[in-house]
């Protein structure tokens, strides 16, 4: 990266230049990728085009020129593991540029082995075919994989759903609702015995600890969640809506509680390394959206603390900059929604889902006061009231109103009302 030049004019000449290559071509790679139109590919020079295009194959991909496409995809010298010089095959470019026929020709001169190949990030086939959102490729491409991925007598999808670099599978990238569904589907396909690995689908997290639902609620992708509310939601053990469909059609009465006690968690609630559950995540980065999905699970716990010793509310309050004078409304409604939450009718409701449920010890949770929210200092010594105090924007200070006079003082000595007066 670095070339030092020897007996010149200066002692050392460090070039940088190799430092910086690249840079705009990969802002130009993503453009053409987000437009997803050829002007973007013909403004390339030819040595970024031969980059990205090192064949007719994919320059024709990029260019939407079917006949050509057609034409060197039947060539004795195609090669599916072709790869271009950021080590992405013909499939990947075509599924990136959401060229679905294309996928979708190139899906039928695939090999099981083909789907077991990782991308240079340690992507999968099928993870990618699910952040592009391909529902008829990724019909197609199980079915094949399916009829060829027999392991004894079970189809073992881990191998060909396997993590990349950040530890993800592809549930990690879903967005849609029928996405994440299909998902689920294929991991539980062909299910013989308690010893499968369905249980990765859901218990499976990245190098940070996050789990699918954790993704969803940071990234907003709502109908992720909304799948699993409608779907999990109020089920401890491996009574799932999905279990039992598969397992019993598999095995009849035979069960085992012991192999399949990790159901017994409450996978809404689940912590990251930082332990932050999914609801944390969606709260520091103010997505209301999510924070209402997430709600609807009667489950959902606002009341759980991160390493951090923050809830989500104060993970809310924090990650607004205190400077602006006006809060955008997304931040004051989920804000609301959070402050809400803990209201005697909120806690009526629970109570009565949890004696639906038969699951007491949620309503008996939510019965801490909000008082407790509130007050509790974080790791740097700081409460709910203090970060409202801080911010400009005098919404969340006046909604905490009832909590202003409390005397709890910051590792610096400051009262909420000290801090205040500084605005």
């Amino acid at each position: 990266m670095f070339k030092i030049i020897k007996n010149s004019k200066w002692s050392i000449l460090i070039t940088l230049s190799t430092l910086f290559m690249g840079c705009g071509d990969n802002s130009k790679q993503a453009d053409i990728f987000e437009k997803n139109n050829t002007t973007s590919f013909n403004r390339l020079t030819a040595e970024e085009q031969q980059s990205l295009a090192p064949n007719d194959l994919f320059k024709s991909i990029f260019l939407e020129e079917e006949e050509s496409f057609n034409r060197h995809l039947d060539a004795e010298s195609f090669d599916f593991n072709q790869k271009n010089d950021e080590e992405d095959t013909a499939l990947v470019v075509a599924i990136k540029l959401r060229k679905s026929e294309m996928v979708n020709a190139l899906l039928e001169r695939a090999t099981k082995t083909n789907f077991q190949e990782p991308n240079k990030n340690g992507r999968s086939y099928f993870s990618l075919l699910v952040e592009y959102d391909l529902h008829e490729s990724f019909d197609r491409a199980f079915d094949f994989y399916k009829s060829q991925a027999q392991y004894g007598g079970e189809l073992w999808f881990r191998f060909a759903d396997f993590k990349d670099e950040q530890g993800r599978r592809a549930s990690f990238y879903a967005k849609s609702y029928a996405m994440i569904d299909k998902l689920e589907n294929a991991w539980f396909s062909s299910v013989t015995s308690v010893k499968h690995y369905f249980n990765t689908f859901y218990f499976g997290y990245d190098n940070d600890g996050n789990s699918f639902l954790h993704m969803a609620a940071k990234n907003q992708n709502t109908q992720v969640i909304n799948w699993y509310v409608e779907k999990h939601c109020g089920y401890d053990e491996w009574e799932t809506s999905s279990i039992p469909t598969y397992l019993t059609r598999r095995l009849g009465d035979f069960f085992s509680e012991v192999e399949l006690s990790p159901f017994r968690r409450r996978f809404v609630n689940v912590q990251n390394d930082k332990g932050d559950t999914p609801l944390h995540l969606a709260a520091a980065e103010g997505r209301v959206d999510s924070i209402n999905s997430l709600m609807a699970c009667y489950q959902t716990d606002p009341t759980i603390l991160n390493n951090e010793k923050r809830f989500p509310i104060v993970e809310l309050l924090k990650s607004i900059d205190p400077a602006l004078e006006v809060v955008s409304e997304d931040y004051k409604d989920a804000f609301d929604y959070l402050h809400n939450v803990i209201d005697p009718a909120w806690y009526r409701l629970n109570f009565e889902m949890s004696w639906f449920h038969s699951d007491w010890s949620l309503g008996f949770n939510f019965g801490n006061n909000f008082r407790k929210l509130v007050t509790k200092k974080d790791r740097s010594g700081w409460t709910a009231i203090h970060y409202s105090a801080k911010i400009r924007d005098p919404y969340f200070w006046n909604s905490l109103e009832a909590y202003q006079k409390i005397q709890v003082r910051t590792e610096e000595g400051f009262t909420p009302r000290q801090l205040r007066v500084e605005q």
